[in-house]
């Protein structure tokens, strides 16, 4: 039963890493949106908040490859 655990953690842990990486993106302006509205929506969140977002992205990026790599080590 343990074991069914530690890979759900690590299947959270991916999911995370993923959204870190989805919210870097976006902060940095990777990532684009077919409506007009939206786009600039998002150009006004990422010149309001875009150094803090992208600070906060790496952090749950590193914090979460940190995470998978002790996970699947104490799988092995």
């Amino acid at each position: 039963m343990s074991q069914y655990m530690d890979y759900i953690g690590l299947f959270f842990e991916i999911i995370f890493f993923c959204a870190g990486i989805a919210l870097y993106m976006f902060a940095t302006g990777r990532m684009k949106f077919s409506n007009f509205e939206a786009e600039a929506k998002a150009a006004r969140i990422r010149k309001e908040n875009g150094g803090m977002l992208r600070i906060l992205s790496l952090a749950v990026v590193a914090i979460m490859f940190v995470n998978m790599y002790l996970s699947i080590r104490g799988l092995m």
